[in-house]
């Protein structure tokens, strides 16, 4: 579910990195604007929600942001989530980044995009 992977390191080198077109770091933050992110801490918990803003010193501000001991994305995980809302984690308890690649994760294979509004009859529903 999550690909992109970044230590904290890397998030503030690339919000101050130039580069021949001089704001590629500022594009790819821009890019990562409204996507889901997962966010490994330096305690061991994991925060899980929407990526809105960072600053220079790699403060991250997660929308819709919840907790978890574990990392929710493993198989034995069963763990319920604690809700924070909006939450604000410190640059320097970041360990890593993921930023949720919602393009690779869409299963194509899905029956519910074969369908066509024409293969739907209305008599089928009940």
């Amino acid at each position: 579910m999550f690909k992109e992977n970044m230590s904290v390191e890397s998030l503030v080198e690339t919000q101050t990195e130039d580069s021949s077109d001089g704001r590629s770091g500022v594009e790819l933050l821009k890019s990562w604007l409204n996507k889901n992110i997962k966010i490994k801490m330096s305690d061991g918990r994991i925060l899980v929600g929407i990526f809105l803003c960072t600053d220079k010193a790699a403060n991250i501000i997660i929308g819709s942001c919840n907790e978890y001991m574990a990392d929710p994305d493993e198989d034995n995980s069963n763990e319920e989530p604690r809700v924070l809302g909006l939450a604000m984690v410190p640059g320097h308890h970041v360990v890593s980044v993921y930023i949720d690649d919602v393009t690779s994760s869409r299963n194509t294979n899905s029956p519910v995009r074969q369908l066509s509004p024409d293969s739907i009859d209305s008599d089928d529903c009940q």
